[in-house]
């Protein structure tokens, strides 16, 4: 008996497993298969790549070089990798950290008579030769220089570039170690395009209930199958179907289950076995503790009610009810998908509905073909460097938004903050610039750093050109004080003649309330 059970639970476990693959499969669409065959495609250039550019030389030289940015004929070793490998590292990780500790202090107490102030490396007094083995050492890592970040930030310090790109580099470097190959690269790239997507689909969803014509050159699809946009779904789905077990395994520990791994496959089996509904499954089996049995009653009535309610209501009781945006925030996932998803929930009445939707705005993006002369195009920012457009509507330009982060303090936040924040900035130049005559900027009642900082440099830049204009002899018209001739002109005061009366006026307030004409 025990046997022929142990069979049929052998058999439910890979009847699912097979499930659970055939819906992956449908799920991943055409769309995640054009992106595995770009990715596939790209390894395919890498196989074929012959040599290295320079530029990929120096790029593992300053991701993988033991403090040591440049490789010096005359002193092939840095005097920090030096000291680093004879007084620091130690033969295990609690001696190099004290060895570290010890070095800090000696530098705090000592400053420039410090043993790291004062250590020298070998210098030759003429160049030698760096021979092919050492200069492989020099650009690989071995296993004591896996994952030494500090080390990379070390040699690109000084470096115009920032320091992501080298650290993925080393990472890979890290997971491939004492090789050098063209995957190490590529597979960053890979990954790069995979995750590049920034959603505009609340706009074409209205584009295409208003009927008006659109194209998007360089299209992204990766959208819809972003984690969270598939867990929406995949709660929702389940709401309608709590009987889908493979729906069940793919959300119970994103909300407030509190079931473990091994009791959410047990509960499955007895939710197949018993043609019940998986949650039911779960309160009545009698094998889980009294505080997991009512967070799970807890659930299965927060999926009664989401049925019951509009689109955008229920993705605001999945993520302040059930728990699954405590799950975002546990977990460092980026909640910017989500502006989308609430922008298209509000235009439906159910949220089955709203599931529908997406599948029919994933189709369309997917099969919709694009007209030439349509004057109107959806684009990325990314999609449109290097172009130019007579006029261009920039949406949500709205802190949390874009900037999806705005620094509280600038000058405590953390580096990788910094860079972040000045890369987005960096973006937002590149799209106010993409007009040639008009730029339209959508925001609402909120703050919005990035255009408060273009207005104050067009204000600043408008200020000089009236400044600039006005000298003596010139005649204006004061809105107030009718027509006159400038007589004085400071730097932040004019004088200006009205008859036989002289006024002094400041630049700025006749600037600022537009009270002079010229």
């Amino acid at each position: 008996m025990d046997l022929e059970a142990g069979d049929k639970v052998e058999d439910r476990r890979e009847n699912g497993m097979k499930g659970r693959l055939a819906q992956w499969l449908r799920r991943l669409g055409a769309q995640g298969a054009a992106l595995i065959c770009v990715a596939l495609a790209l390894c395919c250039f890498a196989a074929e790549k012959e040599g290295y550019h320079m530029d990929e030389l120096l790029s593992f030289q300053l991701s993988n070089a033991q403090f040591n940015p440049w490789i010096v004929p005359t002193q092939p070793v840095g005097r920090l990798a030096k000291f680093v490998q004879e007084e620091i590292r130690g033969e295990s990780f609690g001696e190099t950290v004290g060895n570290l500790a010890d070095t800090v202090r000696d530098v705090v107490e000592n400053r420039g008579a410090s043993r790291l102030l004062q250590y020298r490396a070998d210098v030759y007094p003429e160049p030698v030769w760096i021979g092919a083995e050492q200069f492989h050492d020099y650009i690989t890592v071995g296993e004591e220089d896996a994952f030494s970040y500090l080390s990379v930030y070390f040699n690109v310090k000084d470096d115009n570039h920032p320091p992501l790109h080298f650290m993925l580099l080393h990472t890979m470097s890290s997971l491939f170690r004492d090789t050098v190959g063209p995957f190490q690269g590529c597979a960053i790239n890979i990954l790069a395009i995979l995750g590049c997507c920034v959603c505009f689909f609340g706009l074409g969803a209205l584009l295409e209930r208003q009927g008006i014509p659109y194209r998007i050159p360089n299209r992204e699809l990766a959208f819809f199958n972003h984690r969270i946009v598939q867990d929406i779904r995949n709660i929702i789905s389940f709401a309608e179907n709590p009987g889908d077990t493979d729906l069940f395994l793919q959300i119970y520990y994103k909300i407030s289950t509190y079931i473990s791994r091994q009791d959410a496959l047990c509960i499955c089996g007895i939710a197949r076995e018993k043609n019940m509904a998986v949650l039911e499954a779960a309160i009545g089996s009698g094998q889980l503790p009294y505080q997991t049995v009512n967070a799970c009653k807890g659930i299965a009535a927060q999926l009664k009610r989401l049925l019951l309610e509009r689109a955008d209501l229920a993705v605001n009781r999945i993520l302040q009810n059930m728990g699954y945006g405590d799950y975002l925030e546990r977990m460092e996932i980026s909640s910017s998908k989500l502006f989308v998803l609430r922008a298209i929930a509000r235009k439906e009445p159910s949220p089955v509905l709203f599931v529908k939707r997406l599948e029919e705005l994933q189709k369309i993006m997917k099969e919709k073909k694009d007209k030439e002369e349509c004057l109107f195009t959806l684009s990325t920012i990314h999609a449109s460097k290097g172009l130019e457009y007579d006029s261009v509507y920039l949406l949500d330009i709205v802190d949390g938004i874009f900037p999806e982060r705005v620094p509280g303090n600038p000058g405590a936040m953390k580096q990788e903050e910094a860079d972040a924040y000045e890369e987005e900035r960096r973006l937002f130049y590149v799209a106010v610039t993409r007009a040639k005559n008009k730029l339209f900027l959508f925001q609402w009642n909120q703050k919005t750093t990035f255009c408060q900082e273009l207005w104050e440099e067009e204000e600043k830049a408008a200020f000089g050109r009236f400044c600039s204009a006005i000298g003596q002899g010139l005649v204006v018209e004061h809105t107030k004080l009718g027509e006159g001739v400038v007589v004085e002109v400071g730097e932040e005061k004019i004088v200006i003649q009205f008859g036989d009366r002289r006024r002094q006026f400041c630049l700025k307030s006749l600037f600022e309330h537009g009270l002079l004409k010229f």
